[in-house]
């Protein structure tokens, strides 16, 4: 065997750095940049206790370039969400990102606090910084800064970072590289890479990438939602709808100022002729990120949901089966689709039929791609409740559906299926309440002619994504005050209160600190605290709601500190 020398060593090394798409004097900030490029990542606000409750407008987000020795704004936002009633039922409490015109506040409080969710993308991120380096800005130095570790879950040392710093007077606007916009009258989404179009029922209609990752064609002809089942009146009568029986609320909330992520919430329901199911409504929440997007929504039918009333006569709906399925339009023509079954199944319109029956709960991934660039789908449904389930293809230009044997051979959309793909779910016969579930992950990739391995390396990075590990760094000034010499939890103040008190406390060192809110029966009420402090003096803040954001009664409440396995208590007195 013939010896490597070194020069043939490092050709091997080139190579191997090339085929990676690694060049030399890469960085493992680079690297993971790289490699995750399209991954969003978002932040909420109990992973960031330091900010808790800190303005909105006062938070910004750097990356540190070490080749430039520079900082540069991050494209980032910050989206708040606030806990309460449903409008259509409100006995039904949830985390809204949009206030309803039903409640009787009309906005967000513009403090960083529990649910509230900051999102950037990885691609953006740098290198790590000096941490005795600070953004060129007087007020950042005073506070210290938050040094965002992103890392590959399976790889460590595969790392890159973000800061956070906070100021009011930071001149620098948030830099906005990805183009998005909505049109309300077409309820379409448009960024930079890719569109969107959503039809009157709210299932999407259109998906184009744009030139040059794609061919700027749309491709898609309508995701198809069918449903099997019986109408019990006096006798069973067999029902069959599709996705033109949703129903959609006329309300959209969607967000005003999208940097990194268009987040659009609707209400929908089931409609059987001029009957609006509002008792089973449900919200979905689609979430646009500058390559991918996210929809999830659903809702639990059993029997006694879905009765109606027609004339005084009770009527009784039970779904059999479900699919939910993705069909092209002719633009898809010469793509191949992959899956983890299926190596590159041409779509062309020519009758084939490939279906695979699968474990549930389901987490199954398809990538469908060509000169129009690439779609790739992961659909996971935790529902137990089904009997069994498949992956659902056809292709045939001359229309009709593969189970019309279920669904009879009534087509909606174009009247032709280009590689129509998606999930059949059928259930047991002895079973009768089942679950709707729209819970899919997309990405719209500018890239073109991928591979089945392709596919699988995008599935494992939404099932493994990025881990993210905050950590504190004192700011220029606070490293000139002095430490405190103890671990002290001061008294609150004002107290008694009535509104919010500010909780103040010492720490002799660095820690992770927990800090809680008790009832007088010692039931725990509210985790103000649970990360990463450095030494000094801290100020949190309790308004009187508890971990669901719920105003709690009048009455003394404990507050408890935690670190390093010591722990102290103060008394508060809570008077509405």
């Amino acid at each position: 065997m013939k010896k490597i020398t070194v020069t043939h060593k490092y050709f091997l090394v080139f190579i191997l750095a090339t085929s990676l798409g690694i060049g030399w004097g890469t960085t493992r900030a680079q690297e993971l940049c790289n490699v995750r490029k399209y991954e969003p990542v978002v932040i909420t606000a109990k992973q960031l206790p330091s900010l808790n409750n800190v303005p909105v407008r006062e938070i910004y987000l750097y990356a540190y370039h070490d080749s430039t020795s520079s900082w540069a704004m991050m494209p980032f936002q910050i989206d708040e969400r606030t806990y309460g009633p449903d409008p259509i039922n409100p006995e039904i409490s949830r985390w809204f990102y949009f206030i309803p015109e039903e409640w009787s506040t009309d906005h967000h409080d513009g403090k960083f606090y529990e649910h509230d969710e900051l999102v950037f993308m990885v691609r953006d991120l740098g290198d790590k910084a000096p941490d005795r380096l600070f953004i060129d800005n007087e007020e950042a130095k005073t506070h210290p800064k938050i040094e965002l570790i992103v890392q590959d879950p399976e790889n460590p040392a595969l790392k890159a970072y973000g800061y956070i710093f906070r100021s009011s007077t930071i001149p620098d606007t948030v830099p906005e590289p990805y183009g998005f916009n909505y049109f309300a009258e077409q309820d379409s989404i448009v960024t930079k890479y890719y569109a969107i179009g959503l039809n009157e029922n709210g299932t999407v209609d259109g998906i184009v990438i744009k030139k040059p990752g794609g061919n700027g064609e749309d491709i898609l002809d309508l995701l198809k939602i069918r449903f099997h089942g019986i109408i019990d009146l006096y006798v069973p009568i067999p029902l069959i709808a599709n996705e033109n029986y949703l129903y959609l609320y006329p309300e959209k909330y969607v967000t005003e100022h999208p940097v990194v992520r268009l987040v659009r919430c609707v209400n929908m329901t089931l409609k059987f002729g001029d009957f609006v199911a509002d008792n089973v409504a449900f919200p979905v929440v689609a979430k646009f990120y500058p390559f991918s997007g996210t929809i999830r929504g659903g809702t639990s039918l059993a029997p006694e949901d879905l009765k109606m009333f027609y004339g005084g006569v009770e009527v009784l709906i039970i779904l059999k089966d479900l699919r939910e399925s993705w069909d092209y339009n002719s633009n898809a023509i010469g793509m191949k689709f992959y899956n983890q079954y299926n190596n590159g199944l041409i779509i062309d319109g020519n009758p084939d039929l490939v279906n695979k029956t699968i474990d549930i709960p389901v987490n199954a991934w398809d990538l469908t791609t060509g000169k129009q660039g690439s779609l790739f789908k992961i659909g996971q449904f935790k529902e137990q409740k089904w009997g069994s389930v498949e992956l659902y293809y056809y292709d045939n230009k001359n229309g009709g559906q593969a189970d019309s044997l279920i669904f009879g051979d009534f087509d909606t959309g174009d009247n032709m299926s280009y590689g129509d793909n998606g999930v059949l779910f059928q259930n047991k016969p002895d079973q009768d309440s089942v679950t709707i579930e729209l819970n899919y992950t997309v990405y719209f990739l500018p890239e073109k002619h991928l591979t089945q391995s392709d596919g699988e390396r995008l599935a494992h990075f939404v099932n493994n994504p990025v881990k993210i590990s905050p950590q504190l760094i004192a700011g220029v000034e606070q490293r000139e005050q002095s430490i405190p010499t103890s671990f002290n939890l001061k008294q609150n103040y004002p107290n008694p209160f009535n509104n919010s008190t500010v909780i103040p406390f010492n720490l002799s060192t660095s820690g992770h600190v927990q800090l809680q809110i008790f009832d007088s029966n010692g039931s725990l009420v509210k985790t103000l605290a649970d990360g990463w402090f450095i030494s000094g003096t801290h100020h949190l803040y309790w308004d009187g709601s508890d971990d669901n954001n719920r105003q709690v009664p009048s009455g003394i409440y404990f507050c408890r500190i935690s670190l390093l396995g010591l722990s102290q208590t103060r008394k508060l007195l809570f008077i509405k």
